[in-house]
């Protein structure tokens, strides 16, 4: 386990290519980073995952990533077991993820999130800044969204929205897209995926 320090602005950067990443929020100004070994081999990818903090004028970055084991031009290989990271940090964190197959699931209230995936599984509480979301196959859910720039993107997976307070732009070609509540201009683009817009106040 690590902890660190960490009160005034949070911002983490998680890069893990496959697993799956739990992070909740607090309302302790500290970070706790707890790594869980999954699979044969998940002791060895352990091993492979590098933790930082930096603090620059109150602003703390923690980076949590996976290195490569073998690294030739665009040609990017890791192997091994899969490991489950844990997150807690203060509410309104900053968050920037990425993925190929990990699963995000984010519980609680957040800043500014920039998630994006292939076929991992995107879940986010509470979007209080500017939200970026793209999987290629991967499901999207969040459950609300206070933002003047927001914008959720897949292929085929499907898009789950609850409450949504501000401008979003909502793309998928052949997903489908559920939104509960919309207060705000909303875009809908889907060539053949299904809509169900409960309702939309303007």
């Amino acid at each position: 386990m690590r902890v660190f320090e960490t009160p005034g602005n949070v911002e983490l950067q998680i890069r893990i290519p496959t697993g799956r990443v739990s992070v909740e929020t607090t309302d302790e100004p500290r970070t706790q980073i707890d790594l869980i070994p999954r699979g044969r081999r998940g002791e060895e990818a352990i091993e492979q995952i590098d933790i930082s903090h930096d603090e620059h004028g109150g602003r703390h970055v923690i980076t949590v990533e996976q290195r490569d084991r073998i690294r030739w031009g665009p040609l990017q290989i890791s192997w091994g077991g899969e490991v489950e990271v844990r997150v807690k940090c203060p509410v309104g964190s900053e968050l920037e993820f990425s993925g190929a197959s990990t699963e995000l699931r984010a519980e609680g209230r957040y800043g500014k999130v920039s998630a994006r995936t292939a076929s991992g599984e995107i879940r986010v509480g509470d979007v209080e800044g500017k939200l970026e979301v793209k999987t290629a196959s991967g499901d999207i859910s969040l459950d609300r969204i206070v933002s003047d720039n927001a914008s959720v993107v897949s292929v085929s997976g499907d898009l789950e929205l609850g409450h949504v307070d501000g401008r979003l732009t909502l793309r998928t070609v052949s997903g489908d897209v559920e939104l509960g509540v919309a207060r705000g201009p909303v875009t809908v683009s889907t060539t053949s995926g299904d809509v169900d817009l409960k309702s939309l106040e303007t």
